[in-house]
């Protein structure tokens, strides 16, 4: 819908589900209100009406200028309260709305709990204290501000770091001694940092996942990986060459050999990994053989970079077979990168797991919950999955509409 005049009163018409999207300044508190008073004239009682904001600054603007309108509203002049009802409803005010807009004022005055206009974190903390068992949280709980919060995170940590340090055979150890061969100091608290910001993301992908084994083997299913796959088995089925493609190689490092120093040199290197015993190349797979068909970036060398062209030109099926061999170099090196991806994966994942395990941990032994929390345990209340249609059915006594 266009912005505009119409676009506005068609918003604040309580009768229409309206979702509004506009700038800072361009009147969508204004449309807010008129949609409440809206709500009231046609006989809504205001405690029965709940305003959910962002930002407490939000939710006090929002209560001090309805207070303003409807003050204003009582001590009105009759041919005044006409007009303004006549625009906030586009048509003339029948005398039961002109007679409820005298008195609304007063209404919310003497309403028990007046109009609900709320924050989010503050409608969902009175939620949860109103029904602590059904939410499963301490009924004396305490929510944490993000200096506590961070306080908490922090000894989180401290935590985990004295586990992986005072068990040298757990997974958490493991995971611990993976990230210090790859990343220093710097780069571990960042990643800490990165787990900490996204614990609930990874919570609820693991959840959804049956367990932390199940999301692994996953990470390694995505990256063409069996559970069992190790680096060593593929650099060990690397090195091992049928007789074909072993003749093929040899064939082409004669070839090689009759060419410049450089080609030379290189059929050296072939011949001397393709003659090492099957230990001997496992070893020397990746620093001695693998540099010869790929570049440090593990990306295909040119043509020309494993022959020159006058020989390839003389010799196709030299030029070919070394195709052949690097293409599959190439695609063990592809592997090779799989497998760091998921070690590196698992080891966050498993760092992740426990670090979200011990925070949640800590938050209920001291019945505690962050904002974070207030949130997913409130929906989690008012989900269809949580089973309580009583808890439903005792809120929508005291709430007819929801803004």
């Amino acid at each position: 819908m266009k912005p505009g005049p119409n676009a506005q009163l068609l918003a604040a018409d309580p009768n229409h589900s309206a979702w509004v999207s506009a700038n800072a300044g361009t009147g969508k508190t204004h449309v807010l209100i008129d949609r409440i008073t809206r709500l009231l004239l046609s006989g809504v009682k205001a405690e029965k009406i709940l305003c959910l904001t962002f930002t407490k600054a939000a939710a006090a603007e929002m209560e001090n200028r309805l207070h303003d309108r409807l003050g204003e509203w009582a001590a009105a002049e009759p041919a005044d309260l006409k007009y303004k009802l006549h625009r906030l409803l586009d048509r003339e005010p029948t005398k039961k709305e002109y007679a409820r807009g005298q008195r609304l004022f007063a209404e919310i005055i003497d309403a028990p709990e007046g109009l609900k206009i709320r924050t989010i974190h503050a409608f969902c903390e009175s939620l949860l204290g109103r029904f602590s068992l059904e939410a499963k949280v301490a009924p004396n709980f305490q929510v944490m501000d993000e200096r506590r919060a961070t306080k908490l995170r922090m000894e989180c940590k401290n935590q985990i770091l004295h586990l992986s340090l005072s068990h040298t055979s757990t997974a958490l150890t493991q995971a611990m001694n993976h990230m210090a061969g790859v990343v220093n100091e710097n780069g571990f608290s960042r990643i800490m940092a990165e787990l900490d910001l996204s614990r609930g993301r990874l919570a609820d992908i693991t959840k959804s996942h049956g367990n932390l084994d199940s999301l692994i083997y996953s990470t390694r299913k995505i990256l063409g990986l069996s559970t069992s796959t190790t680096r060593t088995d593929i650099i060990k089925s690397a090195s091992s060459l049928s007789p074909m493609g072993k003749d093929a190689l040899v064939m082409a490092c004669e070839v090689l050999a009759g060419g410049t120093k450089n080609e030379l040199e290189r059929a050296n290197k072939i011949r001397t990994w393709l003659n090492a015993n099957s230990s001997t190349r496992e070893m020397r797979f990746l620093e001695e053989y693998v540099p010869i068909f790929l570049t440090q970036k593990w990306l295909p060398r040119a043509p020309n970079g494993l022959i020159t062209q006058n020989l390839a030109n003389a010799e196709p099926n030299a030029l070919s077979t070394l195709l052949e061999e690097q293409a599959r170099i190439y695609e063990v090196g592809e592997a090779l990168k799989g497998i760091t991806i998921a070690e590196n994966t698992a080891a966050v994942l498993v760092i992740g797991d426990a670090l979200f395990n011990t925070y949640e941990a800590l938050k209920t032994a001291r019945g505690l919950i962050d904002y974070d929390d207030l949130i997913s345990k409130a929906a989690a209340l008012l989900s269809d999955k949580a089973g309580v249609s009583w808890v439903h059915y005792k809120l929508d006594g005291g709430i007819d509409h929801i803004l």
